[in-house]
């Protein structure tokens, strides 16, 4: 449905198959640990824990579908750098978002395997696509201010 209502064009090149396997496939099987360890393990979590995951989950659901949002939707009426919104301090809001998701998750599943899991999809994924993104918009002059004010991924961490 997100794709129909605000695709991301990084979707519409076509690769090909073997590509599609071993750097799509493969790495999101992963996504699949922490619900089998969940029941597998029969993992029981005090209250506030479940709350506390559940919020996680629900801002990352946020963050994610409401930055790709911003962005599809801005880019659209003014191309440019977007500074204001979810934008405002934090350069990836949907990244951000993908990552508080995981990390759901894998607190879900009270497991250190999800969580080394989502730390591999943030160094082999999330944080190339940040620098990428911050090398594409080093163009715009009033991007190194907009550096300076905000995070790359996480607030206050980098």
């Amino acid at each position: 449905m997100k794709q129909s209502l605000y695709p991301d064009r990084r979707f519409d090149v076509r690769r090909p198959l073997w590509i599609g396997v071993l750097f799509v496939f493969l790495p999101l099987t992963g996504y699949y640990i922490a619900p089998y360890l969940i029941a597998s393990r029969h993992v029981s979590l005090p209250a506030p824990a479940i709350a506390a995951i559940v919020s996680l989950y629900t801002f990352g659901i946020f963050f994610h579908y409401v930055g790709d949002a911003q962005k599809y939707f801005t880019l659209r009426a003014a191309p440019g750098l977007i500074a204001d919104g979810l934008f405002s301090r934090v350069r990836n809001p949907n990244y951000m978002g993908e990552i508080m998701i995981y990390c759901a998750f894998a607190a879900l599943s009270a497991h250190w395997l999800p969580f080394a899991i989502v730390a591999a999809w943030a160094a082999f994924f999330f944080i190339p696509g940040a620098r990428a993104k911050d090398k594409s918009l080093s163009r715009y002059p009033a991007y190194a201010a907009y550096r300076e004010r905000t995070a790359a991924l996480i607030p206050f961490v980098w």
